[in-house]
């Protein structure tokens, strides 16, 4: 409601008189003035509700289709992830052993080859040390000499193997002599060792092998 007000002041005192409008004192009863339907009845359409659950309800099923789904795509990616390091591993872990297989074949045929070369060698220095011994043998009997430290004696003198062949500057026999035991120590008759021989002879130029067996022989012994 609303009030029409009029002030009037009188000297300290205010009187205030108000005028009351028709609309403060309409009293009509609602059986002679029955309201107006149009204006007091809410429309209410069932098909713009029903549509609009529907929709609602469409969006709240398509949102979660689609929150399933990248859940099902973030699954399967991890999936995928798992599988692609689980498959470098085992690519990574084959090549190792691949590559350690054949580093043992390389290493094992290394050792087979070098075990031939090894036996080869020895069979070859067994061959030559037999065929060598055998030449010692037989140019002892040529030379007169029974034995490899036996002195083979002449009148009044006396020499050994070792002597001769140093002094013959024959390298293959001094090393084949030494090989077989002879002593480089041993003395001839005059007192003089085969290095000594090769010395006093003023031969040692020449035979500058010879010297060299003889002298490494004198210091082993």
């Amino acid at each position: 409601f609303w009030l029409k007000l009029d002030q009037k002041r009188v000297g300290r005192t205010i009187f205030t008189h108000f005028t009351p409008t028709a609309s403060m004192f309409d009293f009509s009863c609602t059986a002679c003035n029955p309201p107006n339907p149009t204006a007091n009845t809410v429309k209410v359409n069932m098909e713009d509700i029903a549509k609009r659950d529907a929709d609602a309800d469409a969006k709240i099923k398509e949102e979660k289709r689609i929150k399933e789904e990248l859940a099902a795509k973030e699954a399967a990616r991890l999936v995928a992830e798992k599988e692609a390091k689980e498959l470098e591993e085992r690519r990574k872990a084959e090549e190792k052993e691949s590559q350690r297989q054949q580093e043992e074949r390389e290493r094992k045929a290394k050792e087979d080859d070098e075990a031939a070369s090894a036996a080869e060698e020895k069979k070859r220095a067994e061959q030559e040390a037999v065929q060598l011994k055998n030449e010692v043998m037989a140019w002892l009997k040529k030379q007169g000499f029974t034995a490899v430290n036996a002195p083979k004696k002449s009148f009044f003198s006396s020499t050994y193997a070792l002597h001769k062949a140093a002094e013959a500057g024959n390298v293959k026999m001094v090393g084949g002599l030494l090989e077989q035991g002879a002593n480089p120590a041993l003395k001839n008759s005059s007192g003089k060792t085969a290095q000594e021989v090769v010395m006093q002879k003023k031969k040692a130029d020449s035979h500058q092998e010879v010297l060299a067996l003889l002298t490494a022989a004198a210091d082993r012994a």
